[in-house]
């Protein structure tokens, strides 16, 4: 119920992302390439073994082989994600690794600190967030663009429940 001395509360505003691997190539277009390579394979072995020179077909089905297994261990990888959540108690980092393992970080809002590394002409090459003594990196697998752009939002969620914390506190008045 609102009034003239009555003002309702507003929850203060919570931020969360989820920050995943970027990757160009789907299922069907790994299969699509992994297909394409065995014809290159299969026609390209075929004058070497009326030849007599079997074993170039081996070493061919190697390299097929190597590229099955580059693509099964990027789409492992491309499992992993990071969550992230602040409001005005806490800042929350869990990372979720191929595995299904979960590392989570809790850090108090007002003592968390977010650093980014900066290096021109790249932009943004590394994110930690922590209090002192205990940094945590997090999103590098984020292209540079994605990573301006979350840093750039991440930052103004934390200024944001900083103020909302304090203003929770009674340390400054709205």
């Amino acid at each position: 119920m609102s009034g003239p001395g009555n003002t309702p509360k507003r929850e203060p505003q919570r931020f969360a992302a989820c920050l995943y691997p970027q990757r160009s190539l789907g299922r069907r277009g790994r299969r699509w390439a992994i297909g394409l390579v065995a014809l290159a394979i299969c026609a390209g072995s075929i004058v070497p073994i009326a030849l007599g020179a079997w074993p170039v077909a081996g070493f061919l089905g190697l390299d097929l082989a190597a590229l099955w297994l580059a693509f099964r261990m990027n789409e492992r990888d491309g499992r992993r994600y990071e969550e992230v959540a602040v409001d005005p108690a806490a800042v929350v980092l869990r990372q979720h690794d191929p595995r299904g393992w979960v590392r989570e970080h809790r850090f108090p809002t007002p003592a968390a600190s977010f650093r980014v590394d900066r290096r021109e002409p790249v932009g943004i090459v590394a994110m930690t967030l922590g209090v002192p003594g205990r940094l945590v990196g997090f999103g590098h697998f984020l292209n540079p663009p994605d990573r301006e752009s979350f840093a750039d939002a991440f930052g103004r969620a934390l200024a944001a429940a900083r103020v909302a914390n304090r203003v929770a506190s009674g340390e400054i008045r709205r």
